[in-house]
């Protein structure tokens, strides 16, 4: 175990080594009633229950350090980069990687803009 209990390791009499992660960090963003959240270190769902959505899962390249959805958007980001998914009926496309000058440490939408 690590001293926060969030890695578990396992070796085999083989030698091969397994890490477990045993707890994700809480981090998510809402926008009206659609939520998004990570679900699993290179993946974040996007849900809608109340206007009867379907749930949208969008596989990233890193463990991001902030999300923000707004109302057609959601931006996934780490460091001073920040990664732009139009939301579609079912599917999510990537529209823009960002790079930015200094550490973003959140970021919020709107229809037309990203504030940081």
């Amino acid at each position: 175990w690590t001293d926060d209990g969030q890695l578990l390791a396992v070796s085999t009499q083989r030698g091969t080594l397994h890490v477990f992660l045993t707890k994700l960090p809480v981090l998510g963003n809402t926008c009206g009633t659609r939520i998004a959240f990570l679900t699993s270190l290179l993946e974040v769902t996007v849900t809608n229950h109340i206007e009867g959505e379907p749930q949208i899962t969008v596989s990233v390249e890193v463990e991001p350090n902030f999300i923000a959805v707004g109302p057609y958007h959601v931006a996934i980001g780490m460091n001073n980069r920040a990664w732009f998914y139009a939301l579609g009926e079912n599917r999510v496309e990537k529209l823009k990687d960002m790079e930015y000058l200094g550490t973003v440490t959140s970021m919020c939408l709107n229809s037309d803009y990203a504030a940081v």
